[in-house]
């Protein structure tokens, strides 16, 4: 990737697409995270509440910032193996795909929305019965509320939900070929969802219809920026073995 400031460069414009995915994508985040937020109990009051309901997005930030380490690490050993030019014009592809479809409807596939609900569902049994909005089935036998893990561990479990917006910034992460580089993408992308769950729970109710809609139509042609940006970067990759230059 040429020299020192080429790799700066590159970096800069890898962390502004992972910012604005993140910032774009947060009508996506409202819509399907946006009532587990609101379910979740915050302890404390004042300040102690407003640092609890940051830690519950932390959560989110860590358990994506150790995924896209992961997913950076399998890329890296790819990019060494010399195949990462066809691996980031294939996820490049595959965003662009998923960039059409998602701009055609606005329905969560079934594929994606079963196991999404299925894990809401356990997540509901943890917040109790009392929880809003809380789906049949999450009660405990007997009645009882179970014990209500912190704010920070539902976090990091709500940032295992299957997301195609996670999924989406996962895949630009995997493309970077270095686990540095990946976990830094996708902790910048779940800093920049931050702040509209953050003012979702503490306004306490949904963001209007009109705005999630507007964030939700804008949120394909990012990922088709996103998609361009791979392929692009892919392109510039010298060769097809033996191509991890910096």
């Amino acid at each position: 990737m040429g020299g020192p400031g080429g790799s700066d460069v590159a970096m800069t414009v890898e962390l502004g697409a992972a910012l604005v995915l993140g910032l774009v994508g947060s009508g996506h985040c409202l819509l399907m995270c946006g009532p587990l937020a609101l379910a979740i109990r915050y302890p404390g009051q004042g300040w102690r509440r407003q640092w609890s309901r940051v830690s519950y997005n932390l959560g989110r930030t860590v358990t994506y910032t150790l995924l896209g380490l992961l997913v950076g690490a399998v890329g890296q050993g790819i990019a060494l193996a010399g195949w990462q030019r066809s691996l980031s014009i294939l996820l490049g592809v595959s965003l662009l795909v998923l960039a059409v479809t998602r701009g055609r409807s606005d329905a969560t596939p079934a594929w994606l929305s079963r196991p999404l609900l299925a894990a809401q569902r356990i997540l509901y049994r943890w917040l109790g019965p009392s929880a809003p909005d809380a789906p049949p089935g999450s009660e405990e036998p007997g009645g009882e509320a179970p014990a209500h893990p912190s704010p920070f561990v539902l976090g990091l479990v709500n940032g295992l939900l299957p997301c195609g917006l996670v999924w989406a910034a996962l895949a630009g992460a995997a493309a970077l070929g270095s686990a540095f580089r990946g976990a830094l993408f996708m902790a910048t992308f779940g800093l920049a969802t931050l702040p509209a769950l953050f003012a979702l729970v503490t306004v306490g109710h949904l963001v209007p219809a009109r705005i999630r809609g507007r964030l939700a139509r804008a949120t394909p042609v990012v990922l088709v920026l996103l998609a361009a940006l791979l392929v692009v970067r892919g392109l510039a990759i010298p060769g097809s073995h033996g191509a991890m230059h910096h």
